[in-house]
């Protein structure tokens, strides 16, 4: 967890050093839509789109390992309790 915070901040300060050198005005065309902005801006929300798109994509697949993970452990719960004793059955009365 840790790690993964340090990667995503320095990736993060990489980005905005990055846009502040890269000033230059271009046009983006993209589906019939013009969009004329700085470099580096047009970057930075091209590259915060495609992490949206990979957590919205990982999302249902770490959801579902999540259930698994929770219904082994309730079945690991249930084996480790001792087993019930069970009951003896009584002899029947002699006469």
């Amino acid at each position: 967890m840790l790690f993964s915070l340090i990667v995503i901040i320095a990736v993060a300060i990489a980005a905005v050093i990055f846009s502040s050198y890269n000033t230059a005005v271009v046009d983006v065309s993209l589906f019939g839509f013009m969009v004329s902005g700085p470099l580096g801006l047009i970057l930075i929300i091209a590259l915060s789109l495609g992490v949206l798109i990979g957590v919205i994509l990982m999302t249902p697949g770490a959801i579902k390992n999540q259930v698994i993970v929770s219904r082994h452990r309730k079945q690991l719960a249930k084996m480790e309790q001792p087993p019930v004793k069970p009951v003896e059955k009584s002899k029947p009365l002699e006469e």
